[in-house]
């Protein structure tokens, strides 16, 4: 029973984001702001899921292999996606890291520039609220779109893997809402130095290395590419958000109501 509770750590992890956030000092989050960046979030997976834009260089493949397969009546789509899969397999390395640079990238692209939008004009405690919103929804989405999927895998997984996974998926969404924080306050925070298009093309240079490193995992299973991208991404949610909370602080302090 203890299984179905799984879905629900990557909202823990988003929690504990809020509670640190809490502990740094912001004893009142900014809730407009942050349903603001919640909503974002979703704009952004709209935009990402219906317009394709990062399967683009998959579709010829697909659409390939959908023609195989209706061809020789397959329709399970567990084995249509083994044939997706061993059709990327046999064009190689470079293709893989390819693919896994552009979907990373666009997520980058999307992502950062439609917080950039609506933060460039905001405050620093609006800006952080609108990153934890963000970052929150984002575990949220993740729950939601993988329930089924994890509660499956698990009940053939062993204790220790259980375990692992739990705090791995924990640990995930609080470093990412953090992650997502530090560049929310770090894009606002070079719009008030007069480089805003500089802060927004580093904030998705850090987004899609952070992703790009994540597909390769997927696709290669080697571990070390998870565990660079994990590191990284605590490393630039900590430095950036340690960096710039104090200007948010301050104005909530003097902003009190």
């Amino acid at each position: 029973m203890f299984i179905w509770f799984y879905p629900l750590f990557p909202v823990v992890g988003g929690l504990l984001a809020m509670f640190f956030i809490y502990m740094l000092g912001f004893k009142r989050f900014y809730w407009r702001e942050f349903f603001m960046g919640l909503a974002i979030l979703f704009i952004c997976i709209g935009i990402q899921v219906l317009s394709y834009v990062q399967q683009i260089p998959l579709l010829p493949i697909v659409f390939d292999v959908r023609q195989e397969a209706a061809a020789m009546n397959i329709t399970d789509p567990a084995t249509i996606s083994k044939m997706v899969l061993d059709r990327i397999y046999s064009k190689g390395i470079l293709f893989i890291v390819g693919i896994s640079l552009w979907a990373g990238f666009m997520a980058g692209i999307i992502q950062e520039t439609l917080k950039y939008l609506w933060i460039r004009k905001s405050s620093y405690i609006k800006a952080l609220n609108i990153g934890l919103g963000f970052g929150f929804a984002e575990a949220l989405a993740i729950t939601l779109l993988t329930f089924p999927t994890q509660v499956n895998y698990l009940y053939t997984a062993s204790a220790n893997i259980f375990l692992a996974s739990a705090f791995l998926s924990i640990y995930e969404r609080f470093a990412s809402a953090l992650f997502h924080v530090g560049l929310a306050l770090f894009m606002l925070d070079m719009v008030k130095r007069s480089m805003g298009l500089i802060g927004l093309g580093l904030a998705i240079a850090i987004h899609g290395a952070v992703d790009s490193l994540a597909m390769l995992y997927q696709y290669l299973g080697e571990i070390e590419f998870l565990a660079v991208s994990e590191v990284l991404l605590i490393v630039t949610a900590l430095i950036l958000t340690l960096k710039i909370y104090g200007k948010a602080l301050t104005e909530l302090i003097s902003s009190p109501t």
